[in-house]
């Protein structure tokens, strides 16, 4: 089982601090290479920040991600560079294609941590059980003696 000294909120504000800075890298990163690669899919790039950002923080991070990696490939790469005015069908329906499938990362990344927290609240049932059934035996097994000594106690003084 993971333990965490990070509070509820430090580890929530991480998650949105990484899918910040993960689609910052990436938008940094495509540019850096757009020389090399030209055209070629240049709004592709933005899932891995999707990615990491559900997969670290969960739903809300993933969806952040997953919104400003829609703004960047629309500011960015998409036709009519430099603007947010989407010119083409092709480019909404890219951007579209995009934000469903950040949506849908985010969706199953959450669904992976909420699998994940069910499992070892589970593990950490089963870790009581075999706690209390221990503790249980041990007291069988001292009122078995206690049991004994009586009945030898008791034959004794018959």
């Amino acid at each position: 089982m993971r333990q965490t000294s990070r509070s509820p909120f430090q580890q929530s504000v991480l998650g949105y601090l990484i899918a910040i800075a993960a689609t910052g890298v990436v938008a940094l990163i495509r540019l850096a290479v757009s020389d090399a690669l030209g055209n070629f899919a240049p709004i592709v790039t933005f899932t891995i920040a999707m990615t990491i950002a559900a997969w670290y923080g969960g739903l809300k991070p993933g969806l952040l991600a997953t919104g400003l990696s829609v703004i960047a490939a629309d500011y960015l790469f998409v036709p009519d560079r430099h603007s947010f005015y989407i010119q083409s069908v092709s480019g909404a329906v890219a951007l579209g294609v995009l934000a469903f499938v950040g949506v849908l990362i985010s969706v199953l990344c959450e669904s992976l941590h909420r699998t994940r927290r069910r499992l070892e609240a589970e593990q950490e049932n089963l870790h009581n059980s075999v706690e209390q059934q221990r503790q249980l035996r041990e007291a069988i097994v001292e009122s078995d003696r206690r049991k004994d000594e009586f009945l030898a106690t008791l034959a004794h003084e018959l």
